[in-house]
């Protein structure tokens, strides 16, 4: 779980920088490899059990792996952004909070609707005037 939210704060730093030549992906190899071996404990506990077929620790680690594609996507995303939009500092704001109030037990209802009202706070903005800009925006989910 450091390592997401370590994945998360990088992320909301990165973002409102033009030059992103040193925002790297081994933060992930790292992130996978702690994943497998949280995978094979969780899997070992599974198997010793007698009686119970509690899965929840091998269900936890599932999610953290799903998680983690999505993660690996938004880098990708913003490895890809040259321009950046006037709405980059929104959402570094928001991958902060989410880093901020990442743990186990966050139902992320509150994130939800922070991230509808940015969709509505953006809906209202001016749409892109340059090529630039619109390929920024659409890097970032801004244009859907």
């Amino acid at each position: 779980d450091d390592q997401m939210k370590g994945i998360l704060y990088r992320m909301s730093q990165w973002l409102l920088k033009e030059d992103k030549s040193g925002y790297t992906s081994n933060c992930f190899i790292r992130l996978e490899e702690s994943l497998e071996a949280a995978r094979l404990c969780a899997a070992a506990n599974y198997n010793n059990q007698l009686r119970s077929t509690d899965s929840r620790e091998l269900d936890y680690v599932a999610m953290r792996a799903r998680q983690t594609v999505v993660l690996r996507g938004i880098y990708e995303n913003i490895k890809s952004i040259s321009y950046l939009p006037r709405q980059a500092e929104q959402v570094a704001g928001l991958l902060k909070t989410i880093e901020q109030e990442y743990h186990k037990d966050n139902t992320v209802e509150g994130l939800l609707v922070r991230l509808e009202e940015l969709f509505q706070e953006m809906k209202q903005e001016e749409l892109p005037v340059s090529r630039e800009e619109f390929e920024a925006m659409k890097a970032t989910g801004e244009l859907t």
